[in-house]
């Protein structure tokens, strides 16, 4: 039976509105305090892994795309790494995997992308969130998001400033090996 690899896409504009710790173990999801936190715990300069994300998707806006029946989105400019929305993401991938579901909504708390990202602190105009399951690189994951016309579109506008791509292996779920949140934003 083949591997069934799942892509989720969820954004909003304007005025939009459990975890796992390091270990494994489950937790209560993060005070807002406690994401603020572990965003500015978060070295502003990525790691090389984080660069590698980085230099994937600004290297992906870097050319013109065709985003299905949404048409040709011309080369968009590149993005910079932000440490906010890596704890963002990084809540987003721990929470999918501690409570065993891939979807943008938490179905146990209601807690989405808005919510993260609010909690650690990014104050934006816009936020976006791209979500990846099963993938075993970050190239698989780029042609899977370049394959769907939503995923492409949201990953080609023009209007990001920010971004961060969190992703890892998830031993801890019976349901996913890998899961990934990779999340835009414009700051006001």
């Amino acid at each position: 039976m083949g591997q069934f690899f799942r892509i989720l896409l969820m954004g909003a504009a304007l005025s939009v509105g459990g975890c796992v710790d390091p270990g494994g173990s489950e937790s209560a999801p993060p005070s807002p305090a406690d994401a603020f936190a572990a965003a500015r715990s978060i070295q502003n300069a990525p790691t090389a892994d984080t660069r590698r994300l980085l230099q994937l998707i600004n290297q992906t806006r870097a050319e013109p795309h065709r985003c299905g029946e949404l048409g040709l989105f011309p080369a968009a400019p590149p993005l910079s790494w932000n440490a906010s929305l890596e704890a963002s993401a990084r809540l987003t991938v721990d929470d999918m995997a501690a409570d065993g579901f891939f979807a943008h909504v938490n179905p146990a708390t209601g807690e989405n992308g808005a919510s993260r990202i609010s909690a650690v602190g990014y104050a934006y105009l816009q936020w976006g969130e791209n979500l990846e399951s099963g993938y075993d690189t970050a190239e698989q994951a780029m042609e899977a998001f370049l394959a769907s016309p939503t995923h492409c579109r949201l990953l080609m506008r023009r209007y990001w400033e920010d971004v961060a791509w969190y992703r890892r292996a998830t031993p801890e779920s019976d349901l996913f090996s890998v899961l990934g949140a990779m999340h835009f934003g414009r700051p006001m």
